[in-house]
């Protein structure tokens, strides 16, 4: 092999290396990048349900509060907050709903109720015969929140005329 031909060959190996190098770097890049918007989402997620949770159960603390009634405008809504400790309508399916704060919100802290009703979004009826549905605005959640909380609610209204006074 000549020295032209020798000289070559070093070079479009160097540019091959230097080709293969940053496809790997991109490569890591790529990865810590997507390592953190997953997390970012996760977070976000986790915030979402803990508002669309206690929103969800401040219906359920209202219309046990009222005779039955749920909220029909965010004032009524917040008229709950703090969110109570406990309350006192049990349903007569254990699990059916929660009964206490922190299986309401499985174990998180209990958000501010207003920045919580600005990032969700609350269906009222007009008149509180029926419970108000919890959206998520677009915002990320975990698998099967939406459900539970329909479920909640749909199991409380069901029974709540045992809890008309």
């Amino acid at each position: 092999m000549s020295e032209v031909e020798a000289g070559a060959s070093r070079k479009n190996r160097t540019i091959f290396l230097v080709i293969l190098a940053l496809f790997v770097l991109a490569w890591i890049g790529t990865t810590i990048f997507g390592f953190f918007i997953v997390d970012n989402v996760r977070e976000a997620a986790d915030r979402t349900d803990t508002d669309m949770r206690a929103l969800a159960w401040a219906s359920i603390v209202y219309a046990c509060n009222n005779d039955g009634r749920f909220p029909s405008d965010d004032d009524e809504l917040l008229s709950v907050d703090p969110l109570p400790e406990s309350i006192a309508c049990l349903p007569s399916t254990e699990g059916a709903w929660p009964t206490n704060r922190e299986a309401a919100l499985g174990g998180a802290s209990s958000p501010d109720m207003a920045l919580s009703l600005s990032r969700i979004v609350v269906h009222y009826s007009s008149d509180g015969t029926l419970p108000p549905a919890v959206d998520n605005n677009g915002l990320p959640t975990r698998l099967g929140t939406q459900d539970e909380i329909r479920e909640w609610l749909a199991a409380f209204d069901e029974e709540k005329s045992a809890f008309a006074k």
